[in-house]
């Protein structure tokens, strides 16, 4: 009987991470990261993220000023890490596809709008 009991806790847990895992590629597919995301208060700021739908690389050119290293969402939160290893945590507002909120620590929140492409990238033979 004890077996039986284990071997239902083992389905229900690994059923339950697959799940997990499930809608959170879901959402991180809505979400559509990767790409360049404009600053809507600045004109020439953005901040560019390439990779995976959860990590890569990162360009952030904000004032005049051009920050490069990695990045990656964790828990609602988007973590850029500098080329000296100093780690900014942004909390990530999504609005809708396309548009996101990035809120610094300190309270300050930007809006940024995803710019778009027509560029249509054609599948691996």
């Amino acid at each position: 009987m004890s077996v039986l009991v284990t071997l239902l806790v083992v389905v229900l847990v690994v059923a339950y991470i697959r799940i997990n895992q499930r809608q959170r590629q879901r959402w991180l597919t809505t979400l559509d990261l990767p790409g360049r995301w404009l600053i809507q208060s600045e004109g020439d700021g953005y901040l560019e993220l390439a990779g995976e739908l959860d990590g890569g690389s990162y360009r952030l050119t904000d004032q005049g000023r051009t920050v490069e290293g990695r990045w990656r969402y964790r828990g609602g939160n988007l973590e850029l890490i500098d080329s000296e290893g100093t780690e900014t945590r942004l909390s990530l507002n999504f609005f809708r596809a396309g548009i996101i909120g990035l809120t610094a620590t300190e309270g300050q929140s930007k809006l940024y709008h995803k710019e778009t492409s027509n560029v249509v990238p054609l599948g691996k033979n």
